[in-house]
């Protein structure tokens, strides 16, 4: 337990220490929310959406948590490239620990991105949650954030070049994005791309989040949960034995 304590606690006071990189996690959160919150507020309204803000609110959480954590990946690799992994791996620190640790770091770091977006679009109007709601949703973003740092490390124990990770990632991780429904209901789009967003995992956190936040959801929570468990899970023992493998 003391070794995944020390593993947990470097990205979460790298976190803490790095102002620029507190500041810039808001920056395209608000962005969004400004261009699509309520500059398509309109729009939504007068399709029978809605408050355009409620709903593409959730979406964007979890797009600020999908994108800390698979960024977890690329430090993998410039680990793996200045040879701290390797420092690690000798010690006597068991690697499954490490990758225990690295994941409990980033789902910590995540929680902590969570909880300012949220102030910081309650302060630009966004007031349909409460502190119970807030408390709320720290599980599901914890799974998220689990699935996508597994899925980073995954490929990261893949790769060697830093920029080849973030080539994949980019045309991974922005398809996911866009089909997960975050930005427009999937009760409106055409049936092949419902039918690729079911093979979405972010499709169930958002549907998951826009459950408790703003309480209504496209699909199931009950469905939502054990998908969302399900591939994290499967994932996160992926990313475990991979890691534990990978050639340095």
């Amino acid at each position: 337990m003391r070794a995944i304590y020390f593993i947990w606690l470097r990205p979460v006071r790298k976190f803490l220490r790095e102002r620029v990189r507190i500041g810039s996690s808001l920056i395209q959160p608000l962005l969004f929310l400004v261009s699509l919150g309520y500059g398509l507020g309109a729009v939504y309204r007068d399709a029978g959406r809605g408050s355009a803000v409620d709903f593409v609110t959730p979406g964007i959480l979890a797009m600020t948590v999908m994108s800390s954590s698979t960024s977890s990946g690329l430090e993998l690799v410039l680990e793996r490239r200045s040879g701290f992994l390797q420092e690690l791996f000798v010690s006597p620190l068991p690697r499954l620990s490490i990758m225990a640790g690295r994941l409990l770091g980033s789902a910590t770091v995540c929680a902590l991105q969570a909880i300012l977006v949220l102030a910081v679009f309650w302060i630009a109007g966004f007031r349909s949650f409460s502190i119970t709601s807030v408390l709320a949703i720290m599980p599901v973003v914890m799974l998220v954030s689990f699935l996508y740092t597994s899925f980073g490390s995954i490929i990261a124990a893949f790769q060697k070049d830093p920029s080849n990770f973030e080539i994949i990632i980019s045309t991974t991780i922005a398809p996911m994005f866009f089909l997960s429904g975050a930005l427009f209901p999937l009760s409106g789009v055409p049936k092949f791309l419902m039918f690729l967003s079911r093979f979405d995992p972010l499709t169930y956190g958002v549907d998951m989040l826009r459950f408790i936040l703003v309480g209504s959801g496209f699909l199931s929570f009950r469905l939502d949960c054990l998908v969302l468990c399900g591939v994290a899970g499967s994932l996160t023992i992926l990313a475990a034995w991979l890691v534990s493998r990978m050639e340095l």
